[in-house]
């Protein structure tokens, strides 16, 4: 389908040059058939010399146009949900996920779902807290099946005002 429209789009001199999709499974499967170019087959050894992320693949080919390339990526707030969802599970198994913090070799330091979750009860009751750490509630940080696809419930946690209470 994504191929029909940017090939019907050409016809009419829309040049497509960046695809975005949510994270469901069909738009995964065609980005991982589709995306065959990565940053040095595009841009060439000398532009990503000390790029760790050079052979990764970012654009397939554009199907009307044979110098041009459609970048595809998947939705900034599904990916958002993505980690929320994989910080939960962290500290509740042995080879939990956790998020990484400021910081060189042993001085890095290590933040879990429970800090997280930690930070915002110690908030909740302050009425000087940030306004978006007011609205939240339990159901932002206990998640359930049903929580855990809310794309919302994760960017109200993960927001700026969020980060701010972490760094306080």
């Amino acid at each position: 389908m994504f191929t029909k429209a940017t090939e019907a789009l050409y016809q009419f001199d829309f040049v497509v040059v960046a695809g975005c999709a949510d994270g469901a499974s069909e738009n995964r499967k065609f980005m991982r058939s589709s995306l065959t170019l990565t940053p040095r087959m595009i841009l060439g050894d000398a532009a990503v010399q000390n790029c760790p992320y050079a052979d990764f693949p970012v654009a397939m080919r554009h199907p009307c146009d044979p110098d041009a390339h459609i970048f595809l990526i998947s939705d900034p707030p599904h990916g958002i949900k993505k980690l929320r969802n994989a910080a939960y599970s962290s500290g509740a198994f042995v080879k939990s996920t956790r998020l990484l913090q400021e910081g060189q070799g042993d001085e890095r330091g290590y933040i879990t779902w429970m800090d997280v979750y930690a930070i915002w009860q110690k908030v909740d009751g302050d009425c000087q807290g940030p306004k978006s750490a007011r609205r939240l509630n339990k159901e932002n940080f206990i998640l359930t099946p049903w929580t855990k696809m809310r794309v919302w419930l994760a960017a109200n946690v993960l927001s700026s005002d969020f980060a701010y209470m972490i760094d306080e």
